[in-house]
């Protein structure tokens, strides 16, 4: 647990936690409202289709936990997943027309923040969920701290901030045209995963007395790689977006020296993108490499289907149909090779 909640909080925010100063706290809720039932079978009745009377699980039918959200969503039922993330944060004084008034977070509390972020993210309420975030701030308060409540969290040290959610924050406002801001908070990720990984190299973790064991602090440099990782991606993403596609590149190979497993996905990445500019010559040099460091059934999938899209390049149409039929008929399911044969 330690590992997987362990951040660097800003000097002001330490200062606050030793004098335990109960100013800048964050006061969160529900502030996007959301309407009762399931949209799809609405429409379906409205058109007198028995599939509109299909029996689905509802935010009332399922336990108001996380367990109940996981059901809701595995049924993609988003909209009541939604509901039930409000009556929750709603009996934790943090639901509708409770955003300002004062209430205690949990670890609990904070998952459900993330599932409920994440929610309005995927079902494209980009809005709605920068408006709900705002009241977090930067993510880094003093009651976001286990330290700031040690009665309530006895020997717990770190942040209760759920890793995707500062993720999520630091994307988020991406997926309104602010890449520039993404980029200053995704760099400030980096920045501290780069510091919690320099602590872990000498047994250290941040707010921990105690050194790590070596089976701790190779499972620590584990998580915080592929922590690392993901920030990278996405900073990558933003680069993309921003059209700095040079830079972008960058990025996407300083990844792949970093996550040898994945080196030949990486590159079939770089490729496709290079292909997408038009750069033919740039494309095949990296579908070579990543042809050379192909390593599985899904990186060969991945290289059989590069062929196929610069054959779509080439005009070579017959040649591109047989590379796409080669890899369905390796994988029938993968959505990769179906997206990318698609006319």
């Amino acid at each position: 647990e330690a590992v997987l909640s362990a951040w660097m909080p800003s000097t002001w925010v330490q200062e606050a936690i030793r004098q335990q100063s109960r100013q800048h706290l964050t006061a969160p809720g529900v502030l996007a409202h959301t309407k009762p039932g399931d949209p799809i079978s609405e429409q379906l009745a409205a058109l007198q289709c028995d599939a509109g009377r299909r029996p689905l699980p509802t935010a009332q039918s399922v336990s108001m936990d996380t367990l109940g959200l996981q059901s809701l969503v595995s049924d993609g039922c988003f909209n009541a997943a939604l509901e039930l993330s409000s009556l929750y944060l709603s009996s934790q004084g943090q639901g509708l027309g409770q955003c300002g008034l004062p209430s205690q977070h949990t670890p609990h509390t904070l998952q459900m923040w993330c599932a409920r972020i994440t929610l309005l993210v995927h079902t494209q309420r980009f809005k709605d969920a920068e408006m709900e975030l705002e009241a977090f701030g930067e993510l880094d308060k003093p009651d976001l701290y286990y330290q700031f409540n040690p009665q309530d969290h006895p020997d717990m040290t770190g942040s209760m901030v759920p890793f995707s959610l500062r993720l999520l924050h630091a994307q988020l406002p991406s997926y309104l045209g602010r890449h520039h801001l993404s980029l200053d908070r995704l760099c400030l990720m980096e920045h501290i995963c780069d510091q919690i990984l320099m602590g872990i190299k000498m047994f250290r973790l941040p707010w921990q007395q105690e050194l790590l064991s070596q089976a701790e602090q190779k499972y620590a440099e584990s998580v915080w790689t592929q922590r690392l990782a993901r920030i990278k991606f996405s900073i990558g993403n933003c680069f993309v977006a921003l059209q700095d596609y040079s830079l972008a590149v960058e990025v996407y190979q300083s990844l792949a020296n970093r996550l040898p497993a994945v080196k030949s996905e990486i590159f079939s990445g770089i490729a496709r993108l290079y292909l997408q500019l038009g750069d033919l010559l740039s494309a095949l040099s990296f579908q070579q490499a990543a042809e050379s460091t192909a390593e599985g059934q899904a990186s060969e999938l991945l290289c059989k289907t590069n062929r196929a899209l610069v054959n779509v390049f080439q005009n070579k149409w017959g040649e591109a149909s047989e590379g796409f039929s080669a890899a369905l008929d390796a994988d029938p399911g993968s959505l990769t090779v179906q997206q990318s044969s698609l006319p």
